[in-house]
């Protein structure tokens, strides 16, 4: 088991196929650290957190199957912590309340940082 200790704060949501911002979140659901098993070969296992996630249950991230077996690098490393920052409320185990976790449509978000800009 390999410890990593990185702060990721959640930063979209996938619901009914769109892509939203994150704007507000609770502090419960970012993630200071998290665990990589790996087997013997350096090649993925699974992946554990302590925090909250939609995408995690009794701390165990759901991983899609076609990465098990993969090998361990700076890749794949970097594809969990796209993974860890992202609530698929298409495929979870919970949905967060809405005083937990506030978002907007991106293509919303996009408009509305332009408008600011002007």
């Amino acid at each position: 088991m390999i410890s990593v200790s990185k702060i990721i704060v959640p930063n979209r949501v996938i619901k009914h196929n769109k892509i939203y911002k994150i704007t507000y979140i609770a502090n419960k659901f970012i993630i200071r650290n998290y665990s990589i098993s790996l087997d013997k070969y350096n090649q993925f296992l699974a992946l554990f957190i302590k925090s909250e996630h939609p995408n995690s249950e009794n701390g165990e991230f759901c991983i899609p199957k076609e990465m098990f077996l993969k090998q361990w690098n700076k890749s794949l490393k970097e594809r969990m912590e796209r993974m860890l920052s992202t609530f698929n409320l298409d495929n979870c185990f919970y949905v967060p309340w809405n005083n937990d976790l506030k978002y907007i449509e991106e293509s919303l978000w996009v408009k509305k940082k332009r408008i600011i800009k002007q």
